[in-house]
């Protein structure tokens, strides 16, 4: 008598996954960026913005766009006074006149815009790293540091898409490296991906990456004069020492542990080493996934030594992730335990272990599985995947 039930029993386990499918990467990722764009055109009282508001860290890009239009500094003087607020202007000067554009525009529109204009950089990252799974992406929006980027403004997810350019078009002669210049010139902390090009055979492309990097540069800064230069660095540090500890950084858990000052600066620094030791290592391994390997192992040593990481760095797992698995697998799930510590660490020991953990078992776990045959999009469609 069970047995005619055993059809009908089975029709709704399908029915079942399908509808949870649906739910978790169409609806679920909709009403997150509803959610999280749901402020953007509430004005902010006064200069300072309040979190949560939307566009906290794009406006001081926007502040810093009209300041090189009227030939000042965007830069605040290295002090901790100055720099208490966590809203100044603190990338190389080029971000600023990439931003120029936005000046057309109110800074409650120009917001929204760059918003949009992140959540389309995602789809393209992905579109780039080879992920033809539409499951994949849905669930990235549903990833705590996609969104923070999203409602900050941050330019993270820019990044990454400058990363999924460089690996696409890695053997191209000018492309791949006019990414990894245009990416170590908006944040130093991801240098590793021109030594990425270096050790895996692409010298020229490399030299090009320093050099393209290096003239952006120093076009931009002389173009406001240079100024802000001859304080950059302290500036830099002083903000390490401010919002360090309250990131998610190897130098804020050396601090949460109640190490020294020379610790702090230990830690990242042997962590990092070893990881560019492996980059190097791996690189001279044949086989056809050594670029990707290297590539992963390349983001993490960034990550590692980089003083300062906010929630939305983090965004960057999106390439190995994507690279290790393109279509859906219990990986694109696990930086969902970001939710567990979405804002500012402020220090706290078990919030920084819980993001640093997800991202360190992360990259462990794309380093450790077979990596697909490499994907080259040919065609702007997305096939259906199974459910």
């Amino acid at each position: 008598m069970l047995t005619r039930f055993v059809p009908e029993l089975t029709g709704l386990r399908v029915a079942g996954r399908r509808v949870s499918i649906v739910l978790g990467c169409l609806v679920l990722p909709a009403v997150l960026l509803a959610t999280f764009f749901s402020v953007a055109f509430v004005s902010p009282a006064g200069d300072r913005i309040e979190e949560p508001a939307f566009g906290w860290d794009f406006r001081a890009t926007w502040r810093a766009a009209g300041d090189v239009l009227g030939g000042e500094s965007p830069y605040a003087p290295p002090t901790r006074a100055a720099l208490d607020g966590e809203d100044q202007y603190v990338y190389p000067p080029g971000p600023a006149f990439a931003a120029i554009p936005f000046r057309l525009f109110s800074f409650d529109m120009a917001a929204v815009l760059f918003g949009l204009l992140l959540v389309a950089s995602v789809v393209l990252t992905l579109r780039l790293l080879g992920v033809r799974d539409w499951r994949c992406y849905g669930i990235v929006f549903t990833w705590v540091p996609v969104l923070e980027s999203v409602r900050l403004g941050a330019i993270s997810i820019l990044l990454t898409l400058g990363t999924a350019l460089a690996w696409r078009y890695r053997d191209h002669a000018y492309v791949g490296a006019a990414a990894v210049a245009a990416i170590v010139a908006a944040k130093l902390f991801l240098w590793p991906l021109a030594l990425w090009l270096a050790v895996t055979g692409r010298l020229r492309q490399a030299a090009f990456a320093v050099t393209a990097g290096l003239v952006a540069t120093f076009a931009a800064w002389a173009a406001i004069g240079f100024q802000g230069l001859r304080d950059y660095g302290a500036m830099l540090g002083t903000l390490s020492d401010l919002v360090g500890p309250k990131s998610y950084s190897l130098a804020a858990l050396s601090h949460a542990l109640g190490l020294s000052e020379s610790a702090e600066r230990f830690l990242p620094a042997l962590v990092g080493g070893a990881l560019l030791v492996a980059l190097v290592l791996v690189a001279r391994r044949l086989g056809p996934d050594r670029d990707s390997r290297a590539l992963i192992l390349a983001l993490a040593a960034g990550l590692a030594l980089s003083p300062i990481a906010w929630t939305h760095y983090f965004a960057l797992l999106i390439v190995p992730i994507a690279l290790a698995r393109p279509r859906l697998s219990p990986l694109w799930l696990l930086p969902l335990v970001f939710w567990l510590s979405p804002n500012q660490s402020e220090g706290e020991l078990w919030r920084i272990c819980v993001v640093l953990g997800v991202a360190a078992l992360t990259f462990a776990a794309t380093l450790g599985v077979p990596f697909p045959r490499p994907f080259r999009p040919s065609r702007l469609a997305f096939p259906a995947a199974k459910a």
